[in-house]
């Protein structure tokens, strides 16, 4: 589980601008924020309200930070 782990950035490939914006704004989680029980699944169900091709990851580091990758597959 990835509860307790702390999101040290989010990395968005693939958008850029007003969308990138949008798109972190609409994120049930933010970089500094807690990653709680829940919180992979709410991340996905906002990705796919937002636009279905999006497909994201979560890295964790030794220093208990995770990162989170979102991407937008090349079609």
């Amino acid at each position: 589980t990835l509860a307790g782990w702390t999101v040290k950035n989010i990395e968005i490939v693939g958008l850029s601008g007003e969308t990138r914006d949008r798109l972190l704004a609409s994120l049930p989680v933010k970089a500094g924020s807690k990653l709680a029980e829940g919180s992979v699944d709410a991340i996905a169900a906002a990705l796919k309200k937002f636009d279905v091709h999006l497909t994201f990851t979560v890295t964790v580091g030794a220093s208990g930070e995770a990162v989170i990758h979102i991407s937008r597959p090349k079609m």
